[in-house]
Parts: structure tokens; sequence; C-alpha cells
């Protein structure tokens, strides 16, 4: 909480346990957004479902594992060589290339024929 808030935000609420609001959650960088009434999260739920859908599975679970592994590192050689191979491993993946061929077909990948 306190990286997420900062430490002046974090010092204020934490001494006086004062609740704040959806939009100061969204300030603060705690939620990625806000809406404001049922049909519109439900709306925003399946759009976001969707997204998430059309991506590759395995380019997800990598890109959360990237994410995961190069917060906070400062960016050296070694981390660029690490980052590249990574890519490139994935896109020689058979859901890479499946990927690029459902592309120049204009067609959907099979990840969303079976969704």
């Amino acid at each position: 909480m306190l990286q997420a808030i900062g430490a002046r935000q974090a010092r204020r609420y934490f001494l006086t346990a004062e609740s704040f609001s959806a939009e100061d959650a969204h300030r603060f960088g705690l939620v990625h957004e806000v809406v404001h009434d049922e049909a519109a999260l439900k709306q925003r739920v399946e759009t976001l479902v969707e997204t998430l859908l059309a991506n590759a599975p395995g380019a997800i679970t990598e890109a959360k594992a990237l994410v995961r592994d190069f917060a906070g590192r400062a960016i050296s050689p070694e981390l660029q060589a690490d980052a590249s191979q990574r890519i490139a491993h994935r896109r020689a993946s058979a859901e890479g290339k499946e990927g690029i061929a459902a592309f120049l077909g204009k067609r959907p990948p099979d990840w969303m024929t079976h969704a």
C-alpha cells in the first residue's frame, strides 16, 4: 500500500483511518477505472473479458511474468537480453506462430475459437 499510494498519502490515511472514495483510489493508482453504476460495470467487465480472450493465453502468462520479474529493476544489457530472448521464444512458439498465421490470414486465432 505504501509503495502504491506514496508516503504522503499513506501517512494521512494510516494515521486518520479515513475512508477514501473510488475516485481517490483511482487518483492514487489503486484502481484502474471507476464506473458509476451497475450497467456501466457490467459493460466494462464484458469488454475487458472479450479483450482478454482475444489475447493468446501463453502470451498473457509471459507478459505477467515479465512484469513480475522486471518491475523495479534498472534497465541493463542483461535485462534487455533476457526480455529479447523471452519475446523471441514466445514468437517462435506454436501459439506465436498461430497468432502470426491468423493475422496474415485475416482470421481469428485458434485460441479464440476454443474459448
